[in-house]
């Protein structure tokens, strides 16, 4: 029973990502340390990417409810020019050096529970690559 509540619950996070129509394949996977937290507890979610293509920008916005504070975040990609992640605004901003593959690990940031919860029902990001400007 608790596989089948985590996969539903698994099938949620990715069904709540907020993806452009015109990125056919493109697919964002949110990967969290662990599922459930107690207060005070901290969790790293990992952003993967897939079938996106190359781009000389990027951008992530992560919408997490109020039971979760946004620690810290930083994206993983190779070949930046300048990264920024402002937990103020729990956005942030990537610039290649040139036309770049985004692929894979993208960013991950951590949260840390203000209550007891079920992080896959709390937390999803919007993720954009741009090429040029």
């Amino acid at each position: 029973m608790k596989k089948i509540i985590s996969l539903l619950a698994a099938l949620c996070v990715i069904v709540s990502f907020a993806v452009p129509a015109s990125a056919a394949g493109f697919a964002v996977s949110l990967s969290p340390s662990k599922n459930d937290v107690s207060v005070g507890d901290t969790v790293t979610f990992t952003v993967s990417l897939s079938g996106a293509g190359r781009g000389t920008s990027g951008y992530i916005e992560v919408a997490a409810s109020s039971n979760f504070e946004l620690i810290s975040g930083k994206f993983l990609t190779a070949n930046t020019q300048m990264a920024d992640f402002d937990k103020s605004t729990s956005d942030g901003t990537v610039m290649y050096n040139g036309e770049s593959d985004p692929n894979g690990a993208f960013c991950e940031f951590v949260l840390k529970a203000k209550t007891a919860s079920k992080t896959a029902r709390n937390v999803s990001v919007t993720v954009d690559i741009r090429n040029g400007s």
